[in-house]
């Protein structure tokens, strides 16, 4: 019984979330964001009370992007890894095997944006970047902005070369 009442405390913040970012207009600036497994329902319920708000999705597989995506309502996902040190290498081993960046390419061909991350490091952004993401989550957007600095300094140089 307690833990009924804990579900339906969720729900209630929930919509209680949904209600406020609605009511102050910040559907624009605002995503209510949560774990698939965790959050999909509260997410779908907020959703159906209140259309206007966006949701962001968190899988924690790299598989049926879309799917999870349009069952919630989501408008993005944020793939990716937690600071436990495992959760990168498993999400890393698993998107070979689930072909992200396919994954990535008929998700966002459906409208739905795809963020990723937690990319901290300059190999982790390239490796999303590869991947197709359109946004990266980081810790460090100091060392991120550099890393694309050199990005498109290297790609200006490629093209300039290529064009002489």
């Amino acid at each position: 019984l307690a833990e009924l009442g804990q579900v339906e405390e969720k729900y209630r913040l929930a919509l209680e979330v949904a209600h406020t970012i609605e009511r102050k207009a910040l559907q624009a600036s605002c995503f209510n964001l949560g774990f698939y497994s965790e959050s999909r329902h509260y997410h779908m319920r907020a959703k159906s009370a209140c259309p206007s708000i966006r949701i962001a999705l968190m899988p924690e597989y790299p598989w049926g992007l879309l799917k999870k995506a349009r069952e919630v309502g989501a408008e993005d996902i944020a793939i990716g890894w937690d600071r436990r040190f495992y959760t990168k290498y498993l999400f890393l081993a698993a998107s070979y095997l689930a072909e992200l960046p396919s994954e990535i390419r008929k998700t966002r061909d459906a409208g739905v944006r795809v963020s990723g991350g937690i990319a901290n490091s300059p190999r982790d952004i390239l490796w999303l970047l590869r991947a197709g993401v359109d946004g990266i989550w980081t810790d460090d957007p100091v060392m991120a902005k550099e890393v694309l600095k050199d990005l498109e300094s290297r790609n200006n140089q490629q093209g300039n070369y290529e064009n002489s």
